[in-house]
């Protein structure tokens, strides 16, 4: 095995979780398709969120789809995901307030907004502010 190949990150090394609030808005947007449609979006959201975090150790820089918005105090670091739906363009698909505990190698899904307008800065900031990370979250998918 190559050292590119041992420092790959995948889903499986990832402990991914998604807060009752953002489940409350995926829902909707699991009514919108077949539960087939929806666990395929599912898969290739972590695949593209590992691809990130492979090609960027530090989750620094921005990158198509990702935008870091630096560290939440206490709790690891904010970005702001857009993520397109089929047969939707990134403009009208999801955005998702996710932290990353980098050393613990979890991936959370803080917030999620499905709307036509984009989320501000400080529907961002809100997000991470006022989360309790540890309450209750639901399954991955």
């Amino acid at each position: 095995m190559s050292a590119a190949e041992a420092a790959t990150i995948v889903v499986s090394d990832i402990h991914w979780r998604v807060l009752i609030e953002a489940q409350r808005e995926l829902r909707v947007l699991r009514r919108s398709m077949s539960e087939e449609e929806y666990l395929e979006q599912v898969e290739s959201l972590k695949v593209f969120l590992c691809g990130y975090f492979t090609s960027d150790r530090q989750c620094m820089n921005k990158m198509h789809g990702i935008a870091p918005l630096g560290y939440v105090a206490g709790k690891g670091k904010g970005f702001k995901v857009k993520w397109g739906l089929p047969g939707t363009s990134k403009s009208t698909g999801i955005r998702m307030a996710v932290l990353a505990q980098c050393e613990a190698k979890k991936v959370i899904v803080v917030a999620a907004f499905l709307r036509r307008d984009e989320p501000s800065d400080e529907d961002f900031a809100e997000a991470f502010r006022t989360r309790d990370l540890r309450e209750r979250s639901g399954p991955t998918r």
